[in-house]
């Protein structure tokens, strides 16, 4: 269950609550649904706001929202990592508050500054994380964690549009700091063949210097997005950051979709023979994947429908321990 506006105090919903200060977030969204609760994420009219007007505009409808529930626990997405304070101000002492500390909130050179104290507000309630390496990070500062992918139950929908003939590679893209653009830019050129796709809003700089082969779809709203992943060949989760689970990486795995990724530990763990691995730094590393996952295609497609009925079950049995904490 989403909402943006009034919470009714008396649903089952309103004792778990996710909140996110972004339009929208798949993995809040799925988080709320493992564990029966609501995600909120602010009005289109506040997130169009510009800095600082945003954020003060987020803080007073982070304040007047939270006056409205009677949650018994919530949980923060962070970044940004400063949110997790205002929900303590503004909450009852008896009131779980659980930080979902994304990757930039833990290594992130732009949060570095507030981590620490971050960290030392997560000491009582705990922290949500991704993989064993965050977690141990996490104990170093005596904070409490459980191990949580994103939700890999994403509905298989009906295609409003047919698949192209023409094989195609999409690669949900961020344009975030560890995403290794010119290296894929690169594999693009090596693979004339082949046809891709960048979502989100690029550059104009990038824009203006594409492959022959790649076009750029701008941002797409979520249902259109599952489309276009869902009539993929493969979809491309690169990231130059180890111990980074990146979102598009789950929902390939959760479609039952090929994908090329990073060839780092906690990927391969999570993955194992369902994804085809690359070195993000170098255009023939990646040209290389892509073509194994286009190969391999028949093979993956089988074994992710295999281990995902596993990682489903330990994802239930993580969301279990979370609520009965709460």
């Amino acid at each position: 269950m989403e909402s943006q506006a009034s919470i009714d105090r008396t649903s089952p919903e309103a004792q778990t609550i996710v909140l996110s200060w972004v339009k929208y977030h798949g993995r809040s969204a799925g988080i709320a649904k493992g564990l029966r609760g609501t995600a909120l994420f602010p009005p289109d009219e506040i997130m169009n706001l510009k800095v600082p007007s945003r954020y003060v505009q987020l803080a007073k409808w982070t304040n007047t929202t939270l006056k409205e529930t009677s949650a018994k626990l919530i949980i923060v997405m962070m970044p940004p990592s400063f949110l997790v304070f205002a929900v303590k101000l503004w909450t009852p002492r008896t009131t779980r508050v659980v930080g979902d500390l994304h990757s930039a909130a833990l290594r992130g050179a732009r949060w570095g500054w507030l981590r620490g104290l971050a960290f030392w507000s997560l000491r009582r309630d705990g922290a949500i994380v991704t993989n064993q390496e965050d977690a141990r990070l996490l104990a170093l500062h005596r904070v409490n964690s459980v191990i949580l992918h994103d939700d890999i139950s994403i509905a298989r929908i009906e295609l409003k549009h047919k698949k192209s003939a023409i094989r195609t590679v999409v690669f949900p893209a961020s344009y975030a700091p560890d995403e290794p653009i010119p290296a894929i830019l690169d594999a693009c050129r090596l693979l004339p063949d082949i046809r891709f796709v960048f979502t989100g809003k690029a550059p104009n700089a990038l824009r203006d210097n594409l492959p022959a082969n790649t076009t750029v779809t701008g941002f797409l709203a979520y249902e259109d997005l599952i489309e276009l992943l869902s009539t993929a060949d493969s979809i491309l989760a690169i990231t130059t950051r180890n111990f980074t689970m990146q979102r598009a990486g789950y929902e390939a795995f959760s479609l039952g979709v090929p994908q090329v990724t990073s060839n780092f530990p906690v990927l391969r763990e999570f993955y194992e023979d369902t994804a085809s691995y690359c070195n993000p730094t170098e255009p023939e590393s990646i040209r290389d994947a892509i073509m194994d996952s286009l190969a391999r295609t028949t093979t993956i497609k089988a074994d992710i429908e295999h281990l995902r009925g596993r990682r489903i079950s330990e994802q239930r049995a993580t969301y279990d321990a979370i609520l009965a904490k709460a």
